[in-house]
């Protein structure tokens, strides 16, 4: 290994072929891939390096940098490389061959990016034809208003908030336009017992690429699987929530199109939730935020703490802001995160958990889901006594009973792999 690795590091240009499936969709094995050198400090954000640790080579995504080294992680992995010094990189990947097929990266992003914006374009056409009251909460149109530039990785989905009034309407949109809804409960039962429609999930494949629309019908940071959680959070704020994001929507151009966003403030606020949502993981989510901030000069602080405390998001959202101090030097208002800092209990739990999660890893589906109820239950400011009825209502009761099956099974295959 050690010999292999001394060519590598003595040629300017080289290749291999892709192995394993830690960077599909981007990498498939078989891939011959094309690297070449590349000074450490002018390696950025989402580039795909190769790199050596632990007697292992692997080709992976640049997730985070500072100035003594680099987080890496294949984008079908559940755990991140660790840090990856400079001595420890070889090259950087800039072309790939699949089968008779000649791929450049940044193309190969383009391209994805490009059919993206194609279906949004027309979805956003035809929602404001219809006199639809909607807006882009993340995706590609948020992405390329602050970057400029296309994606330099994947692009997952895209979240749209409508008025629920119109949602017969807007199903009828989407299916118009090819695009087939998903349903994303359980089963029929669990489906009666959510008691409410919070998303639904449509998709379609666009020249090969699939387009994903997630229609969100309130602005629900909580566990869209648990229908109402309202003996966690006011159902009665969630649904002034989602008013108020519609009503101070905003208007922004890209390539000559108009697409109704959130306001610089709610941006901030809903891209912090989402981050809440995820268990404080996906560092690129954190990154995001951190452009947003430094790019927008119309975000109020001042507006936003008033809202934050208004609608009861402290204990939500201050973990997000504490994360961005911490790895991103984000500048955040010293005052307002004074007086945003949840009570001690919060507090204490904050400093010893939240603020110790690795940001760099993704979590097993389960894992998350049992994360995520376990912080909201304990940063809702809700009553202790309230918080404790929520493990008497239906779906919450039903959702746990899957949880366990799910974890059984798992240990079941896990101890049958190992005889």
């Amino acid at each position: 290994m050690r010999s292999i690795i001394k060519i590598f590091k003595n040629s300017k240009s080289f290749r291999i072929k892709s192995q394993g499936l830690s960077m599909i969709p981007v990498l498939w094995p078989g891939d011959l891939i094309y690297f070449s050198k590349k000074k450490t400090e002018n390696l950025k954000e989402n580039d795909l390096i190769l790199a050596f640790k632990n007697e292992k080579l692997f080709a992976h995504r640049v997730i985070y940098r500072t100035a003594g080294y680099l987080i890496t992680k294949g984008d079908n992995n559940i755990l991140c490389d660790g840090r990856i010094y400079p001595r420890q990189v070889i090259g950087t990947v800039t072309k790939l061959n699949r089968g008779n097929q000649h791929i450049d990266l940044e193309n190969f992003y383009l391209i994805q990016s490009t059919a993206y914006f194609s279906e949004i374009n027309k979805i956003n056409a035809c929602l404001n034809s219809g006199k639809v009251n909607f807006i882009f909460l993340k995706g590609l149109p948020i992405h390329l208003y602050y970057e400029k530039n296309h994606p330099r990785r994947i692009y997952a989905d895209c979240d749209v908030l409508i008025d629920k009034d119109q949602s017969v309407l807007v199903d009828k949109i989407l299916l118009s336009e090819g695009f087939i809804k998903h349903e994303t409960h359980y089963s029929p039962i669990h489906k009666y017992l959510k008691n409410k429609k919070t998303e639904i999930t449509y998709s379609k494949k666009s020249n090969r690429i699939r387009i994903v629309f997630d229609i969100h019908y309130e602005a629900n940071f909580l566990m869209n699987q648990l229908g109402s959680l309202s003996l966690l959070y006011s159902q009665k704020n969630i649904n002034k929530l989602t008013s108020l994001f519609l009503q101070e929507k905003r208007i922004i151009k890209i390539s000559g199109g108009n697409f109704p966003v959130l306001s610089a403030d709610n941006l901030v606020i809903y891209l912090l939730l989402h981050y809440f949502h995820h268990n404080f993981r996906g560092v690129f989510r954190l990154s995001f935020i951190d452009k947003v901030i430094r790019k927008d000069k119309k975000i109020d602080w001042k507006e936003m703490a008033e809202k934050i405390e208004e609608y009861k998001l402290n204990n939500f959202m201050y973990p997000g802001l504490l994360l961005l101090k911490k790895y991103f030097l984000t500048p955040v208002d010293g005052n307002i995160m004074s007086g945003l800092k949840p009570g001690r209990r919060e507090s204490a739990f904050i400093q010893h958990k939240a603020l110790k999660e690795n940001i760099f890893n993704d979590e097993e589906r389960i894992s998350a889901g049992i994360n995520r109820f376990k912080y909201i239950f304990i940063l809702s400011s809700e009553p202790l006594i309230k918080k404790f009825l929520v493990f008497f209502q239906p779906a919450v009761l039903y959702s746990a009973f899957w949880v366990l099956i799910r974890l059984l099974l798992k240990k079941k295959i896990k101890n049958y792999h190992k005889k």
